[in-house]
């Protein structure tokens, strides 16, 4: 490895150590622990049984407007910021999963965040595991 290499994966490491001081497991190509270690594979449907939609809309600080449907609530869309008495955003509880019918934003608890954060998908997921202080569920390194 080059010296240039060696520096810029050293300022990596440095730069995506947690202040809860949860790290990925080490990558064993590069001896690297970093959170953009490009072995490291993140379990997302694991990370999805492990996190709510509750958990990430609770980060906004999102209300919802009116009385609840069973588990199915409505408001504002946190992610084009509708005004406060607007319902178009509606989410469910149990199935985790929402939809805003002005801006047409759905998906998952991890597709809420990365439209949220407007962060690619692995580097959301890390984001939302450090807020949420969870350890990020790592698939079992591949054996060539």
């Amino acid at each position: 490895m080059t010296h240039r290499a060696e520096r810029a994966l050293s300022s990596i490491e440095t730069a995506a150590t947690w202040s809860d001081g949860l790290r990925l497991p080490p990558c064993e190509a590069t001896g690297s622990s970093s959170l953009l270690s490009a072995c490291a594979r993140i379990d997302f449907h694991l990370l999805r049984s492990l996190i709510t939609i509750r958990q990430v809309l609770a980060l906004v600080a999102w209300e919802p407007v009116g009385r609840a449907r069973g588990s199915q609530l409505r408001g504002p869309c946190p992610v084009h910021r509708s005004g406060d008495g607007s319902r178009v955003f509606s989410v469910h509880l149990e199935k985790n999963i929402y939809r805003c019918f002005k801006c047409g934003s759905q998906g998952n608890q991890l597709d809420l965040h990365v439209a949220l954060t407007r962060l690619p998908l692995r580097e959301a997921a890390l984001d939302l595991c450090r807020r949420l202080a969870i350890e990020p569920p790592t698939l079992p390194q591949q054996r060539n």
